[in-house]
C-alpha cells in the first residue's frame, strides 16, 4: 500500500476504466474493480478529479471524472457504493465530482437520472439538491428531473420525484412537464407541485384523445389546469372528456383570466358524456365567460379556433340561441367530427375561425350515429342552424352521414339541401356523402342556381335502377352555366356530363350570358380550350367538340362577321381544316345536340346555283 501512495499505478487505473466501459463484464467482476477503484481514489483525491485518466483508448472525454463513467450506461447502479465512494473520499471532494461537467456540458446527476435506479437518483440529488435545475449545453439531456420524469414512471414509484420537488421545487420549471405528467396519470398532488412553478409560456398544450384510455378531467385536475392559465398566453386544450363540475370551474376560471393574459384559445373541448342540464350549464358559462366584452382593448381579445361541443338536441334549444348570439360575427365555421355516444345520437364539433370577408367559409358535419334514427326534428335542427347570422357566409357545405349509417329511408336528406340552396346565397360548394337524395328535385333546383359550382354526391347504391336520375342531370346541366364539378353517380357518370362540365370551365356562361362578343376574345376562348392542363393528354377530337359546343351556344355572336375567323383559328389549332357543317364533326365523341331552345349553328347553307344552272331553268 505504501508503494501505492508514493507511486499512483496510472497504468493500473486506466486498465480498470477501460474494462469497466467494456460490454463483456459479469456483476461480480463489476463490483471488484469499483472496489478496487475506490480504494485507489481514497488513497489520493487527485486520482478521483483528474479527468487525464479518463483518456480511454480511442474514446477520450475530456473533463469527466471517474464518477461520469460510472453512471453512464448505469454500469454502477448501486448506491451502497456510492455512499463508500462518498465517505471515503471525503463528503467536500465528492460534492466537486458532482459539479463537474464534461465536454457536453451534463453532470453525473444527468446520467444518473437517465441509466440508474430511483436509490442511487436519491442519494445524488440529495447531497447537492440545486443540482437538478442545472440545464446541459448539448441536446442529448434535458434537465434531470425532467429525465427522472420520462424514465421512472412505469419503473418506480414516483416517491422519487416527490422528493426532488421537495428539495428543489424549482426543478419543475419546464413548460413540457406538466402536460407529459397529466398525459401519463400522474397523481394530482404531482401534477399540483408542478403546476405551482410552471413558468410563464407563450404556449400551453395539451392533448387527450378519445381513445378509451383517459378518464374525463376530475375537479381536482380542473384545479391544477387553473393555476396554468395565469401564466400562458396561447391555450391549446384537445381532452377527450369533462366532468361537468370540473368543466363549470374551469370555464369560470377562463373567463376571468383570458382578458388579462390569454390572447388566443387554439383549442378547447366541451364536456360530452355527462347530462343534459349540465351540459345546458356548462355551454351557458363558457358563452358568459367568453362573451365580448366592449370595455376590453381590441389586444387582449382573444379568438376561438375550435370547439368541440355537444349533442345536436342541446344545440335546439336555448343554448343554441345562446352560442349563436356570442359567435354571430364568425364567418368561418366548420363541423368536422362525428363522437358517437350511447347516450345521445350524435355529437359533432364545429370550429369558429374568423376571417376576411372575400374568404371562404366551410360548414362540415359528419353524422356518425348507432342506433339513432334519422328523423324529422333533426333535419329541422340544421335548418335552424344553417339559417343563423354566422352561417350566411358560407361557401361550403359537406354533409356525411359517418361510417354506420341506419337504413337509407332514414337518410333522406333532400330537403336540407334545398334549403341550403335557398337559404345560402354566396355557396359554391356542396357534397353530400351517403344519405338518399332524390336527385330529380335537386337537379330541378340546380337549373336556376347560379352560384353552385361544386355537386357531389356518393352512395353506397345506385340511385336508381332507371336512367331518369342521370337524364334530369344532363336536362340541368344543359341550362346550368355554373357547375363546374358534378360527380353525382360516381363511377357511371357519362361522358356527356362531362362534356357539359368542360364547357362550362371554358367559358360558356361568358358565350351564352353576352350580347356580342369581339373576336379577339373569342380567340382566347379557343387558346383556354387548347392550353388546358386537363385536356391536354385527351384525343384532339375532345377539344374539337368543346370548341364547337361552345360555338353552338350563342350562334348569333359568330356566325356573322367573326365566324370565318373563328373557324380559321380552330383549323389552325387543331392543324387540319375543321369543317363545323361536315358529318365527322357531328358525330364526334361527347359531341350532343345543342340545349333545347337554341338554335343550331351549324345548319348546311343552301348551296349556291351557278350562272349556267340558273340560265338553263329559265329556259323553256
Amino acid at each position: 500500500m505504501n508503494s501505492r501512495s508514493s507511486h499512483p499505478p496510472t497504468l493500473r487505473i486506466k486498465r480498470l476504466l477501460s474494462e469497466l466501459t467494456s460490454s463483456q463484464k459479469s456483476e461480480s467482476r463489476v463490483v471488484a474493480i469499483v472496489s478496487e477503484l475506490i480504494d485507489y481514489f481514497a488513497q489520493s483525491h487527485l486520482l478521483a478529479l483528474t479527468p487525464s485518466y479518463l483518456y480511454l483508448t480511442g474514446k477520450p472525454k475530456t473533463g469527466a471524472t471517474p464518477l461520469h463513467l460510472f453512471l453512464d450506461q448505469g454500469r454502477v447502479d448501486n448506491a451502497d457504493f456510492l455512499e463508500e465512494f462518498c465517505r471515503r473520499l471525503s463528503w467536500n471532494v465528492f460534492c466537486k465530482l458532482l459539479a463537474t461537467v464534461d465536454t457536453d456540458g451534463n453532470l453525473p446527476i444527468h446520467y444518473a437520472c437517465r441509466y440508474c435506479s430511483a436509490p442511487v437518483i436519491d442519494f445524488l440529488f440529495q447531497q447537492q439538491p440545486n443540482l437538478l435545475m442545472h440545464q446541459g449545453t448539448s441536446s442529448q439531456f434535458e434537465m434531470p428531473f425532467v429525465e427522472a420524469m420520462k424514465r421512472l414512471r412505469h419503473q418506480v414509484p414516483v416517491t422519487t420525484l416527490r422528493k426532488m420537488l421537495q428539495v428543489c421545487p424549482g426543478a419543475a420549471v419546464d413548460a413540457s412537464i406538466l402536460p407529459y405528467a397529466i398525459y401519463n396519470s400522474f397523481p394530482v398532488d404531482l401534477l399540483d407541485a408542478i403546476a405551482n412553478e410552471f413558468p410563464t409560456t407563450n404556449f400551453f398544450k395539451l392533448d387527450l384523445p378519445g381513445n378509451g384510455c383517459f378518464t374525463p378531467v376530475t375537479l381536482d385536475l380542473s384545479r391544477v389546469l387553473c393555476k396554468v392559465l395565469p401564466k400562458v398566453s396561447i391555450l391549446h386544450l384537445k381532452v377527450n372528456d369533462w366532468e361537468s363540475v370540473a368543466f363549470n370551474l374551469f370555464a369560470q376560471t377562463l373567463g376571468t383570466q383570458a382578458h388579462d393574459t390569454i390572447a388566443e384559445i387554439a383549442y378547447l373541448t366541451l364536456p360530452s358524456r355527462t347530462g343534459r342540464e349540465d351540459i345546458y350549464r356548462c355551454i351557458e358559462n363558457l358563452v358568459v365567460s367568453l362573451a365580448p366584452n366592449t370595455s376590453l382593448k381590441r389586444a387582449h381579445l382573444f379568438t376561438v379556433d375550435q370547439l368541440s361541443v355537444l349533442p345536436w338536441a342541446c344545440i335546439l334549444d336555448r343554448c343554441f340561441h345562446a352560442v349563436d348570439g356570442a359567435y354571430a360575427n364568425r364567418e368561418n365555421v366548420v363541423i368536422r367530427e362525428a363522437r358517437p355516444r350511447e347516450t345521445f345520437g350524435g355529437f359533432w364539433e364545429y370550429s369558429l375561425r374568423p376571417c376576411a370577408t372575400n374568404q371562404q367559409s366551410s360548414l362540415h358535419l359528419n353524422f356518425q350515429r348507432f342506433n339513432s334514427p334519422w328523423d324529422n326534428d333533426t333535419q329541422e335542427g340544421i335548418q335552424i342552424f344553417l339559417s343563423a347570422k354566422g352561417f350566411q357566409s358560407l361557401t361550403s357545405l359537406i354533409l356525411h352521414s359517418g361510417r354506420r349509417v341506419a337504413p337509407p329511408q332514414k337518410h333522406d336528406i333532400t330537403g336540407l339541401a334545398l334549403a341550403a340552396l335557398q337559404e345560402l346565397p354566396r355557396l359554391r360548394e356542396l357534397r353530400l356523402f351517403g344519405f338518399e337524395i332524390d336527385y330529380k328535385l335537386l337537379f330541378d333546383a340546380l337549373r336556376e342556381n347560379s352560384q353552385l359550382q361544386v355537386f357531389n354526391t356518393f352512395h353506397y347504391k345506385r340511385p336508381s335502377d332507371t336512367n331518369e336520375p342521370y337524364e334530369a342531370c344532363i336536362e340541368t346541366l344543359k341550362l346550368n352555366t355554373t357547375l363546374i364539378e358534378c360527380d353525382p353517380f360516381g363511377s357511371s357518370t357519362g361522358s356527356r356530363v362531362h362534356y357539359y362540365l368542360h364547357l362550362n370551365r371554358m367559358g360558356r356562361s361568358r358565350v351564352r350570358n353576352s350580347d356580342i362578343i369581339p373576336t379577339e376574345v373569342w380567340i382566347q376562348l379557343l387558346l383556354a380550350v387548347e392550353s388546358d392542363e386537363y385536356l391536354s393528354a385527351q384525343e384532339e377530337r375532345v377539344r374539337q367538340s368543346l370548341w364547337c359546343g361552345l360555338m353552338r351556344e350563342n350562334p348569333g355572336l359568330w356566325c356573322h362577321g367573326t365566324g370565318r375567323v373563328v373557324r380559321e383559328h380552330i383549323s389552325i389549332l387543331s392543324g387540319r381544316r375543321l369543317d363545323p357543317y361536315s358529318r365527322h364533326t357531328r358525330t364526334l365523341d361527347w359531341m350532343v345536340p345543342p340545349p333545347s331552345g337554341f338554335a343550331s349553328p351549324l345548319r348546311r347553307p343552301k348551296p349556291r346555283r351557278s350562272r349556267r344552272l340558273k340560265q338553263k331553268e329559265k329556259l323553256p
